[in-house]
């Protein structure tokens, strides 16, 4: 259990997280080839092209932070010529998103609906979800699913503080999973991945656009 101090110093960690889970996610999604792109991932319902969408969606949110000081309550649109280029679309807004944030958007006060958040704060959770679709889009991809160890380590204690309760429907269940195993591993497990008894199938899915 995080106690209310701890609970803001872990919620406000200034570590890096964002830039680290950006290039993870980077690393792992320009190993994915467009036949990929249907196949099933880890999120229920969800082929890896749309799975891609709402990462690049999640990115472009945050791009918002910084270049307005405002999150929008619907997504700012994705370019109309390219945004089936799922891939490429990741590439082009996770680079433009790492040159954008630094230390200032970290200090900003950023508008999310009505309330006002911390710049550090929106920056921590979309690491969250930055490194964790990673690991959706390399198990999909049969890729090597291992977030690394010392970002792992820091978006765990992060998730004990931000995931709501209750989790659905952002959440699955938390899946049990050894104290021994990899911190990445754990981190998964509690957002309610399976970590080794789910697999991709084989059979294509249509993209729901």
């Amino acid at each position: 259990m995080i106690d209310g101090t701890d609970l803001l110093a872990v919620v406000q960690q200034r570590n890096g997280l964002l830039e680290r889970a950006t290039r993870y996610a980077r690393e792992v999604t320009a190993q994915v080839r467009y036949p990929q792109l249907t196949r099933p991932t880890p999120c229920e319902g969800w082929d890896l092209w749309r799975l891609l969408w709402h990462v690049n969606e999640t990115v472009v949110a945050l791009r918002e932070a910084v270049e307005s000081s405002r999150v929008f309550p619907e997504p700012a649109p994705l370019d109309p010529d390219r945004a089936d280029d799922v891939l490429s679309t990741f590439d082009r807004e996770s680079a433009l998103l790492l040159e954008a944030w630094d230390e200032s958007a970290d200090e900003a006060t950023v508008a999310v609906g009505r309330h006002s958040v911390h710049g550090i704060v929106l920056a921590n959770t979309g690491a969250l979800e930055l490194a964790v679709h990673g690991w959706d889009i390399a198990r999909s991809c049969d890729l090597p699913a291992v977030i690394p160890a010392d970002l792992a380590t820091d978006l765990l204690r992060l998730a004990h503080a931000v995931v709501p309760i209750p989790r659905r429907p952002q959440f699955g269940p938390e899946i049990l999973c050894p104290e021994q195993a990899r911190a990445g591993d754990r981190l998964v497990a509690f957002l309610g991945r399976r970590v080794e008894v789910w697999c991709p199938a084989r059979e294509p899915s249509v993209n729901p656009r």
